[in-house]
């Protein structure tokens, strides 16, 4: 939930410049830093170095589809809490399953409206920002560092499309970047990306007290197929907890 009096920062990204110029105008008379991007490169670094508190955005972008993106945004570590809402054609059906998939927040019909635009920014940025969704998994992970000749596994105990958090009495200091393999339980397919490092669960004086030693992993270069497989199994856990 926003600070009181705090401005909002709202990313407006489509693939024409026409659409944009109509989405900005419609917060011309209120209280907000409107950021503009019109390929998938520019939204990305925008969000990256803006942090929005909304991103609007149009499934036709140059250099990447929007749901595409919108994918990338939801397994990111610092962004996956940003409310993303696409921008679709109306009665295209195959559109609205790429956009659930992507694991957009809300989904908007073109040609846009105002009131729509300013009823997505009431609604999302009244609830409470979460973060990715993490659900427990038990799973043999096989990690080394890029330089290692040496492979380690150990069981990992939870997962979420922005990282994963591995059992471990020997944890690698933060900011270590690995090479990562594992397969979904469930699955066959195995998952290869690479990670870093991001917190250690201490033995002694854990920061958190219901996990066993070991680390906090982020993911960093997951594929689109990976992240939309680890995504689907995060959704799945969350309504069949016993997948």
């Amino acid at each position: 939930m926003l600070p009181q009096n705090a401005k909002t920062t709202i990313l407006l990204a489509d693939g024409a410049s026409t659409i944009l110029e109509v989405e900005k105008s419609f917060f011309r008379r209120e209280h907000y830093d409107i950021l503009l991007a019109s390929s998938a490169q520019e939204v990305y670094e925008t969000a990256i170095t803006h942090h929005p508190d909304i991103i609007f955005m149009g499934l036709q972008l140059r250099e990447m589809c929007g749901d595409e993106l919108c994918l990338r945004f939801k397994a990111h570590a610092e962004l996956c809490h940003v409310p993303v809402v696409l921008v679709v054609q109306p009665n295209r059906a195959d559109d609205f399953l790429r956009c659930q998939r992507a694991g957009c927040d809300d989904i908007l019909l073109k040609p846009p409206r105002r009131h729509q635009f300013l009823s997505a920014v009431e609604k999302h940025l009244k609830l409470p920002r979460r973060a990715a969704p993490r659900v427990e998994a038990k799973m043999h992970v096989t990690y080394r560092e890029p330089s290692g000749e040496h492979a380690l596994t150990h069981f990992s105990i939870n997962i979420s499309t922005g990282g994963i958090f591995i059992e471990t009495e020997e944890p690698l200091s933060v900011g270590t970047q690995l090479q990562l393999d594992f397969t979904l339980p469930g699955h066959h397919d195995v998952v290869r990306c690479k990670a870093r490092v991001a917190w250690i669960n201490q033995a002694d004086g854990p920061s958190h007290s219901r996990l066993p030693p070991g680390m906090g992993l982020q993911f960093f270069d997951l594929t689109l197929e990976d992240m939309a497989l680890v995504r689907s199994f995060v959704m799945r856990s969350l309504v069949v907890p016993d997948w």
